[in-house]
């Protein structure tokens, strides 16, 4: 389903093969020595995007090849040309969050990344393990007081209100981020950005 999020064309769809690509990653997200801390970012989930290495070893041939399809459609939505939707290519990685973990406000932009998308791999139903927030510094001109109550197109933030097996696909300078897992259960997710030769 299509959404514009302070104007800005957002997809969110269900994962093909979701309960085949869980299964496959679920050992991974059990191995403590599979994930890092990165001392780049200003949050404190664990991840694996910065060791290549460890990275690698992560069953990501069906994630891929899943993923493919939300990716031509959103491109198609946004207006890429055929030529263009046949030379797109990705790098994913995951993130683990248990208790007190989040992740800080950021984007993807740089790098040739052009299109980003967050999998929800496993969130614990009806629990406050955290959720993947959009956000937008700008929306907000004037004092909210002085506005007419007309909805959320002033809001700064939005949730996109997303379950296990939902990914999202959107521009890669869309400024995001995650809230606190507050429980003693996991919520993973994988990420990635993709980009056209």
């Amino acid at each position: 389903m299509f959404n514009n999020i302070f104007g800005i064309p957002v997809l969110v769809i269900p994962m093909p093969n979701h309960e085949t690509i869980k299964e496959q990653f679920l050992p991974f997200l059990e191995d403590e020595n599979a994930f890092a801390k990165s001392e780049q970012w200003d949050c404190n989930c664990d991840t694996t995007m910065l060791d290549e290495e460890k990275n690698g070893k992560f069953p990501w041939d069906l994630f891929f090849e899943s993923v493919k399809v939300g990716v031509k459609q959103y491109s198609k939505h946004c207006g890429f040309v055929d030529s263009a939707l046949e030379n797109i290519f990705g790098f994913a990685w995951v993130n683990r969050y248990s208790r007190n973990q989040h992740q800080e406000i950021h984007a993807h932009e740089g790098n040739g990344n052009l299109i980003s998308c967050a999998y929800i791999l496993e969130q614990p139903k009806d629990e406050n393990t955290g959720e993947f927030v959009f956000y937008n510094s700008a929306a907000t001109f004037f004092p909210a007081e002085m506005l007419e109550p007309v909805g959320d197109c002033f809001g700064k933030r939005f949730d996109p209100m997303l379950s296990e097996g939902d990914i999202v696909f959107f521009p890669s300078k869309l400024d995001h981020y995650v809230t606190y897992n507050k429980t003693d259960l996991r919520r993973a997710t994988i990420s990635a950005n993709f980009g056209v030769r």
